[in-house]
């Protein structure tokens, strides 16, 4: 069960509170920006370094990119100028880490810009980073079950802490022991901890005295891969979370490659009054066992007594009960234990995911409480992202691309399909299906606008799955190892994509998807009638098009061209011209008509057609059928003029049609056919006239909540064709944006808040561009985007503090 693939649903979970460690970091305004950089020369070079320090004394730092171009071969690197720690990212893993790096010790690091051999445009910003704070002073919720808490240190090498991006908070995970996944093995963890949590820390060495965190050397941190996390936080009983990591890029180790070291899962769930064991990162502010006071759950700098604080810490205890879904049990635990695995101490497998706090002094009939491991749900996530192949992993598969950047992909699991990739090392691939929109050219791209988090390549073809047809295949781009590729695509035709890595390697992107053709307006369609195929050449003898597109903007008709070329007459078509919808004139000297018919209501359109008959050069062929037919778009063709029979059509006849009350969503078409049975004859033209399209509106839907609420800006016009986005301000935590369907549900009880949008797609980030397809089904319809701030003051506080922004409908033109 993929929860939106990488965006839990947060707003579910009620009843105890979640066990995320608070915030203890800000975002330092740090304005840089090393323009466009080249290296001409034959060898990689530094192009350009500086350090990086903070107004004030920090205790660590993790620099964030608010934009990132490395050409291939470039890279930049982070250095510690506390303890000498480093950290080399090329565009690939600068992708993984969300842009940004691993967390680093001391108040300031040395940032370096390598640049690769002939590369032209290496360009970093940074606009913020994200340093170290002290604990606030604010009392923690207790979650210890008596009055001392009895937490030890300890070193499972299995069991890592998770930090937020952006947030400084704290969950823990733990990789999951299972041989069919050899070293790249899954972890568990907490759904509260997602989306959000994006660094999973191994060998975390103690605070400070003053309760801030210490981190470990780059070498033991590793990227969350967002495109293959599964999750839940639905309360109690039924919150997890299912992810991968991506490997790390100083050792190109996996976690279990790292660590040596996973946790098998019980199949069954022991027994009430058995003794089970958690381990995890809560905070602390006693660097003694048996703490007791403020110095359970709290940490307080000026104790100077935090050397534990969101350290590995464990606790044994009793099981007081298994129902449901859920488990309950006397153990200490407290904010950071989030994601902690349950293990029964007799066998040392995992029974459980700790999630919510509850127990109390003395405990009595209060606990705390888990998720167990033998969850439904949590089975087929795992089933689902750490053993079975992803479900567009084959051609057959496919699942559908549209217009404009596509919602987060992952080809983590996937296997290598067939046919052999015709260029780079491809491997690992999955699929999708794309219906092009008009006539064209068409660029798939897995560089900015859209991105991909490894070295990927890229084929498009023709054709069904079992007769594909390479139309063009890219390893390397402009923008690295990403790859980019534009073909010639066909108004309706439907195209097979197919996503590889590099060498086997996997990991989640986002595919862009962009034309150079505006919308097709209308179609003139020369048939293929009998057993053969008409094929047209022109003069000299080359074969030309037996299809053309009259083309236009999405907001207005232009002229239609319907001649068939300076070879017409020896195909003995007659005289069909050209024809303006907009202004109702003709080309050819009268062969096609508008009159206005006084009277009717408007809008209305009269148009009268004068078709000269068909003859083939042997003089079998005839006109056997001509009429003109008329719907509003989408509805049913109505035959309002047609002549039958077998003998030949009127050298010269006349079908007038007139198109009353349908306002402006109209259609209507001539046709001519024969039956005659002659496999080359001219079997059918057809055209058709799109309504015109209107430009589509915003408006609000009051559903924000927070003090103050974020602000989500619409730009653009909706119309079909259209670009629109979508800025989401006052943000001072994690951004996440979603596009759905227009919904009215309360969040939380006793605020404002509301869903206003059902999760269709969920990003986590503070704005998004869309390009509307230019697809004439979607005009009139409505969709809701909907904003969120996460960790935001006010608003919804379970399972975390959130405010969330008015919703803006957007119907579409």
């Amino acid at each position: 069960m993929k929860s939106l693939r990488g965006a839990a649903v947060l707003f579910l979970a009620a009843g105890a509170a979640a066990q995320v460690a608070p915030v203890n970091g800000h975002w330092e305004p740090f304005d840089l920006d090393t323009g466009a950089i080249e290296n001409r020369g034959s060898a990689p070079r530094v192009v350009f370094q500086e350090v990086l320090q903070p107004a004030a004394i920090v205790p660590w730092m993790r620099v964030t990119f608010a934009r990132a171009t490395l050409e291939k071969g470039s890279a930049v690197r982070v250095t510690s100028l506390l303890d000498g720690d480093q950290q080399t990212l090329d565009a690939i893993r600068l992708e993984q880490w969300s842009p940004g790096t691993a967390y680093l010790n001391g108040p300031a690091v040395l940032l370096e810009l390598v640049a690769g051999p002939g590369t032209r445009e290496n360009r970093l910003r940074i606009e913020q980073l994200w340093v170290g704070d002290p604990p606030g002073v604010a009392a923690l919720p207790e979650s210890i079950c008596g009055g001392a808490d009895n937490r030890v240190p300890s070193s499972h090498p299995a069991i890592g802490r998770l930090l937020t991006a952006g947030l400084g908070g704290g969950c823990t995970g733990w990789i999951l022991d299972n041989a069919a996944v050899g070293n790249d093995k899954c972890h568990l963890s907490s759904g509260q901890c997602f989306p959000g949590s994006s660094v999973l820390q191994f060998d975390v060495p103690a605070s400070t005295a003053g309760c801030g965190l210490v981190h470990p050397p780059a070498s033991q941190q590793f990227a969350v891969d967002p495109g293959s996390v599964a999750s839940l936080a639905g309360g109690i009983g039924n919150d997890y979370a299912v992810f991968r990591c991506f490997a790390n890029p100083t050792t190109g180790l996996t976690t279990f490659g790292e660590q040596g070291a996973a946790i098998p899962l019980a199949g069954s769930m022991p027994s009430s009054g058995s003794t089970v064991r958690v381990t995890g990162y809560g905070t602390d502010g006693s660097n003694m066992n048996n703490g007791g006071g403020d110095s359970n759950c709290t940490c307080l700098a000026a104790d100077g007594t935090g050397t534990r604080n969101q350290v590995q810490q464990t606790h044994a205890g009793s099981l007081v009960g298994s129902p449901s879904t859920q488990l309950d049990y006397h153990v200490d635990t407290c904010g950071g234990s989030a994601g902690s695995p349950v293990l029964e101490e007799a066998t040392g497998l995992a029974v459980g995911i700790h999630t919510h706090d509850g127990c109390s002094s003395p405990p009595g009939a209060t606990a705390n409480h888990g998720t167990q491991v033998t969850h439904p749900g949590l089975a087929a996530a795992i089933a689902a992202t750490c053993f079975a192949p992803p479900p567009n992993d084959e051609c057959a598969g496919a699942t559908a691309l549209f217009d404009g950047v596509n919602a987060l992909g992952t080809s983590a699991g996937s296997t290598t399909s067939a046919p052999a990739w015709t260029c780079g090392s491809g491997g690992s691939d999955v699929w999708h299906s794309y219906a092009a929109t008009c006539t064209g050219t068409t660029t798939f791209t897995l560089c900015p606008p859209g991105d991909a988090t490894y070295d990927t390549v890229l084929s498009v073809y023709g054709g069904p799955c079992g007769a594909l047809g390479l139309l063009g295949c890219n390893d390397d781009s402009a923008c690295g190892p990403r790859s980019t590729l534009s073909v010639s695509t066909a108004a309706g035709s439907v195209y097979l994509v197919r996503v590889g890595g590099a060498s086997g390697a996997t990991g989640g992107y986002h595919l862009a998807v962009s034309t150079s053709c505006a919308c097709v307006v209308f179609a003139e369609d020369f048939g293929i009638g009998g057993l053969g195929v008409y094929t047209e050449t022109d003069a000299a003898g080359n074969p030309a098009p037996t299809l053309w597109h009259g083309e236009g903007s999405c907001d207005g008709l232009v002229p239609i061209p319907a001649t068939m070329g300076a070879n017409a007459a020896a195909y003995n078509r007659g005289d069909v011209g050209t024809f303006d919808y907009a202004t109702g004139t003709s080309a050819n000297g009268g062969a096609i008509e508008s009159p206005v018919i006084p009277g009717l209501p408007s809008p209305h359109v009269t148009l009268a057609f004068d078709y000269a008959k068909e003859t083939e050069s042997a003089g079998t062929g005839s006109f056997d059928q001509c009429f003109v037919e008329a719907r509003p778009a989408g509805g049913a063709w109505t035959t309002y003029a047609q002549v039958l029979g077998n003998s030949p059509c009127p050298t010269s006849t006349t079908a007038s049609v007139a198109l009353a009350g349908l306002s402006s969503d109209w259609q209507h078409r001539f046709r001519f056919d024969t039956v005659d049975g002659n496999a080359n004859s001219y079997s059918g033209w057809t055209v058709d006239n799109v309504r015109a399209r209107t430009s589509g509106t915003f408006s609000t839907f009051p559903s924000g909540c927070g003090s103050p609420a974020p602000t989500l800006t619409p730009i653009g016009t909706p119309g079909l064709g259209e670009t629109v986005s979508f800025a989401l301000g006052g943000v001072t935590g994690a951004p996440i944006l979603w596009i759905g369907f227009p919904s009215s549900v309360p969040l939380c009880p006793g605020s404002s808040c509301l869903l206003g949008a059902t999760f269709v797609a969920v990003l986590p980030v503070p704005s998004l561009t869309v390009a509307i397809p230019c697809d004439t089904t979607l005009s009139g319809g409505t969709v809701a985007v909907q904003g969120g701030n996460l960790f935001g003051p006010g608003g919804c506080l379970l399972p975390i503090p959130f405010t969330v922004s008015d919703t803006i409908h957007v119907a579409i033109g």
